[in-house]
């Protein structure tokens, strides 16, 4: 509850979305004996009172509002001895446009730090200024460059097994999801010993959900128990091994035998969340490494020569453009460093 009371305390802020209690209150109008007997807010355009309420020297209000803007709230009390007074204070109601954001990065926050930070060393190659927006679009285009590069998601990402309803959707209020198509069964898919073993096709892993067999014209034949499956999360290895029988009953062979099978396509299908986690965080280099490819993208664009010469008042003046391989060269090691990082050192058989 806000209670705008202090002299000092002119003024409150709400949200267009939300509803509030507020209070007056009167202790230095009250003697011992006194009450207040009434209690009146001025109506205002634009903001609904409700619930009013006294308890003491005190008196509130609810209140929501229809349009944004700064409104004078009123309030003006009466005591059983007679005394009169009125208060008053400010509500600024706010209608907040909800945060851009991509995947690393806020855009507000971005586009002022790379104007402070990145873009003055580029500036004098650039032929003329530069606007957010392209500044964003570009962002944008270096975040999906890395992400491909990288072959990792920049964000937590939901992989279905198949298209997603509408429902599944709306569950994930907003988070990116993929689809990932289910998993051929394959004979040599169990291990000597009876354990499976599969590779994911998106690493890392944050969460794995559910690995369900399912024949086309029969559906879910079988999910896998949890306490079956153990995920080595950096590389996207799922393991699991038997605990009980439930393997040998008539669906053996994980009922591809038993239908005289050697395999069937997407049999296999797996829900699970993959991605980095928290890039911010656990990869600054990622952070760096974005925000050079947008300074080389602008570079890029602005088609720099190799190198220029500028005359004024007979001085003649010579500036020399960046290497554009170079920088590119650079990005490409810095890219394969995170590539390793996230993925680990890549295996090689000759």
């Amino acid at each position: 509850m806000t209670t705008p009371t202090d002299p000092t305390v002119q003024w409150t802020e709400q949200d267009i979305s939300a509803k509030l209690d507020y209070s007056q209150t009167y202790p230095d109008l009250l003697t011992a004996s006194d009450t207040i007997a009434s209690s009146v807010w001025a109506p205002v355009a634009g903001l609904t009172f409700s619930d009013e309420s006294t308890s003491g020297s005190t008196v509130t209000v609810w209140i929501e509002a229809t349009v944004a803007g700064l409104y004078r709230v009123t309030n003006s009390v009466v005591t059983s001895a007679g005394r009169k007074d009125t208060r008053t204070f400010l509500l600024y109601v706010t209608a907040k446009t909800p945060l851009v954001k991509s995947s690393l990065f806020y855009r507000d926050e971005f586009v002022a730090k790379f104007r402070s930070e990145s873009l003055p060393s580029a500036a004098r190659f650039l032929s003329a200024p530069v606007s957010d927006d392209y500044l964003w679009a570009k962002l944008k285009a270096a975040e999906a460059d890395a992400q491909r590069e990288l072959h990792v998601y920049l964000v937590p990402t939901v992989l279905f097994p198949n298209d997603p309803t509408q429902a599944e959707i709306d569950a994930l209020a907003g988070a990116p999801w993929a689809v990932d198509p289910g998993y051929d069964y394959e004979q040599d898919i169990i291990q000597p010993g009876g354990w499976s073993f599969i590779a994911l096709r998106q690493r890392p892993v944050i969460t794995l959900e559910s690995i369900k067999f399912s024949y086309p014209s029969m559906g879910t034949v079988f999910s896998v128990p949890s306490q079956w499956i153990k995920v080595d999360k950096k590389y996207g290895h799922v393991r699991f091994i038997p605990t009980s029988n439930a393997f040998t009953t008539p669906m053996g062979g994980m009922m591809i035998g038993a239908m005289g099978m050697q395999g069937a396509p997407q049999f296999i299908e797996i829900r699970y969340t993959a991605g980095l986690k928290d890039a911010v965080n656990d990869y600054p280099d990622l952070i760096d490494l974005v925000q050079r490819m947008v300074l080389l993208r602008l570079m890029s664009d602005a088609v720099v020569s190799a190198s220029e010469s500028i005359s004024a008042d007979g001085l003649s003046q010579s500036k020399s453009a960046p290497d554009l391989d170079k920088m590119q060269a650079g990005i490409d090691r810095q890219m394969e460093t995170l590539r390793q990082r996230i993925h680990g050192v890549p295996l090689m058989v000759l």
